[in-house]
């Protein structure tokens, strides 16, 4: 059956794959849409990888397709096929939400707010941020400073790690931009050597901004309570082991998490079917350390 998966993945769902020629061998166009400055940071990591000899450094870059409703509702049946705890979700809520956010600098902000936090609480500060920072911009939050960030009720910790993001990607350091033309993993790295950007955030800005199809968030807690729930686990468990639960669901991890908030959004008499804007739907996960629960029903 995981042979079945991973081949009607790879015939139905090639949109989502990276790729530079079409079915008859001829190339496919490049991408116009790309700014110079990216245009050139992608080509100098290109040119540089290229002439370190790395594998497949050289191939032509094009950007990752994204998820769609169409491939979301296709890789949900294929998934329920493959698992029996996804196929009663999916039998009893439909095909999950499409959950998305707008690329940018301010859904990361945002997401950096959501860590270890309610989302109910994240969404407040945000928005008083986003009333007190006007444009919202990296430059603005540069000027204001952490001084300003705190009087709007972000902690010192976080209103740093906002500070150093605007600066990150004022300076260059970080093109939120060329992160559109990275493969998972290195759009991953390049994230995550932002000091507060952890595995966490960087995996939701993935999943939900660029909506990539094989994301999967193993410290997210809604994740975590719904595997406890639906497979009825006493004990909670570590990061490893999710992330080892669910290698199965490749190469739609990302879907996988979207059911199983989907999951988690019913048994809270939330939005279980559909509807939810936005990815409000699962609770925050987080980079920064914190005291674990370690059974399952206090996950």
């Amino acid at each position: 059956m995981f042979v079945e998966l991973k081949f009607l993945s790879t015939w139905d769902f090639s949109s989502i794959r990276n790729e530079t020629t079409d079915k008859h061998g001829a190339a496919l166009p490049q991408p116009q849409n790309l700014t110079t400055k990216t245009r050139r940071i992608a080509k100098d990591s290109f040119a540089s990888s290229c002439l370190r000899g790395e594998q497949d450094a050289c191939a032509p870059i094009v950007k990752p397709r994204a998820i769609t409703p169409k491939i979301l509702a296709k890789a949900a049946r294929l998934l329920a096929e493959r698992d029996r705890h996804l196929a009663v979700i999916l039998e009893r809520h439909g095909t999950p939400p499409m959950w998305a956010r707008e690329p940018g600098f301010s859904t990361l902000v945002k997401i950096v707010l959501e860590q270890q936090v309610s989302l109910a609480s994240a969404r407040s500060t945000f928005e008083r941020l986003m009333a007190s920072v006007k444009p919202f911009s990296p430059g603005r939050i540069v000027r204001l400073g952490e001084t300003h960030l705190r009087s709007q009720g972000i902690t010192r910790q976080k209103s740093a790690y906002i500070k150093n993001l605007a600066q990150a990607v004022l300076d260059g350091t970080l093109s939120l931009k060329a992160l559109s033309f990275m493969n998972d993993e290195d759009a991953k790295a390049e994230l995550t050597k932002i000091v507060g950007i952890g595995p966490w955030t960087a995996d939701i800005y993935l999943l939900m901004a660029l909506r990539r199809p094989d994301i999967w968030p193993s410290s997210d807690l809604a994740l975590v309570t719904s595997l406890c729930k639906i497979r009825s686990l006493r004990e909670r468990p570590p990061a490893s082991e999710v992330a080892r639960l669910a290698e199965v669901w490749r190469p739609f991890r990302s879907v996988a998490a979207r059911m199983l908030w989907q999951y988690y959004l019913a048994g809270k008499g939330g939005q279980g079917s559909g509807g939810a804007g936005g990815a409000e739907g699962q609770r925050g996960g987080g980079d920064e350390q914190q005291r674990k629960p370690t059974h399952c029903a206090s996950a």
